[in-house]
């Protein structure tokens, strides 16, 4: 290995982030996940890492875009001078399809992590999701997004450059592409359950996939619709800066250094607006395959919040379902015999599933439940 190469060795707080924030259910982090390696302190781009198990056992993380002479030095980096050995069972996390088995070891090692990082901002500097895991193969997806200018993970970011060209780079590839495209129909399957909008660009800002969400909103034509496979806000002014904002990123190079992403607001024609984030990628290949992609938007509506339901609890807490009915129901204003009415159980059982849900919540009532379920969505959205 060559001495002189040197990889931050914050690049492991961030895989440490990533899977403390992996199953994070707020309004945003809905989103697939989207690796972020900005080089800005206000802005984002969209890469991806894939996470490989070999046939020997080791953990290959790979980076595509990235050339190959770093790609064997970040893997020996890895390999030799891993700072934080509890980042390679995250790693090895990622092969988990099991979504609670990832929670519960991300709220047991990494909260007093997060606490301890980011005291103000929470999760609030990554755009949540979930890990597709086909076999032996991974993918995680995540994206830093500007609103709260969070400065720690903005350092973290500028140390590790990490840049996705086309994926059809098939030194980087090699038989991992067909199982990639396995998982086609599944990441599709899940933009269509995330409750923001998602759309990918081309160069020439017409639109060439849009998720169920965003397919829902331009049929509202509440400030935003889309007409000819072309983003039309009603507003002019809003429609300048959209537009603007558009041909910006559809035309900047995916490798540039100077990475970073406009957030547009969108007027609605009843009452408030949508928040629109844009940002340049090749990345979004992975989601749809399809190369002609320049650029990526995520639609939000500040009026969005984030639902008590159960699998948004399920996975957030790494609780079961069944736990997760019941933690939802008391959440929302239930009381254990309608709970068990409901779903026709037995009182017993629903006072069972209570002690459970309070045990792995590390908490002694049922009031506690409620209380800490309702403020960690709430800390999850500010």
């Amino acid at each position: 290995m060559n001495k002189k190469t040197h990889m931050p060795h914050h690049f492991f707080d961030v895989i440490h982030r990533l899977y403390d924030t992996v199953m994070d259910q707020s309004a945003w982090s809905d989103v697939l996940k989207l690796w972020g390696s900005s080089r800005v302190n206000d802005g984002c781009s969209i890469n991806t890492l894939v996470i490989h198990k070999t046939q020997n056992n080791t953990i290959v993380p790979h980076c595509y875009g990235i050339e190959e002479t770093h790609l064997q030095q970040f893997n020996d980096y890895y390999q030799y001078h891993n700072p934080y050995p509890e980042a390679a069972m995250y790693l090895r996390a990622g092969e988990i399809i099991d979504a609670s088995e990832i929670t519960q070891e991300a709220r047991k090692n990494g909260n007093a992590f997060v606490n301890e990082w980011m005291p103000q901002g929470g999760f609030r500097d990554v755009l949540g999701g979930a890990i597709i895991s086909n076999h032996n193969v991974s993918m995680m997806l995540s994206i830093q997004h500007p609103w709260d200018q969070p400065s720690e993970i903005n350092r973290m970011m500028q140390e590790v450059r990490i840049l996705m060209p086309h994926m059809q780079k098939t030194a980087l590839i090699g038989n991992m592409f067909a199982q990639l495209q396995q998982m086609h129909s599944s990441m599709q399957q899940m933009l269509d359950t995330l409750t923001i909008g998602c759309v990918l660009l081309d160069d020439k800002g017409k639109v060439l996939y849009h998720n169920q969400t965003a397919y829902a909103l331009f049929n509202a034509k509440d400030g935003l619709s889309l007409v000819n496979n072309q983003l039309i806000a009603h507003h002019a002014e809003d429609h300048t800066h959209l537009i603007q904002s558009i041909k910006k990123h559809t035309s900047m190079s995916p490798y540039s250094t100077a990475h970073n992403s406009d957030l547009v607001r969108i007027r609605k024609k009843t009452e408030g607006y949508y928040q629109c984030m844009i940002a340049p990628t090749l990345g979004a290949n992975f989601v749809t395959f399809t190369p002609q992609a320049r650029s990526m938007m995520f639609i939000k509506s500040p009026s969005d919040t984030p639902t008590l339901s159960w699998d948004r609890i399920a996975m957030l807490y790494g609780l079961t379902p069944a736990e997760a009915k019941l933690a939802s129901s008391i959440s929302n204003g239930s009381t254990l015999e309608e709970h068990a009415d409901v779903h026709n159980i037995t009182r017993e059982t629903a006072k069972s599933q209570l002690k459970s849900v309070t045990s792995k919540l590390e908490v002694n009532r049922q009031v506690d439940v409620v209380r800490q379920i309702l403020l960690g969505l709430e800390n999850f959205v500010k």
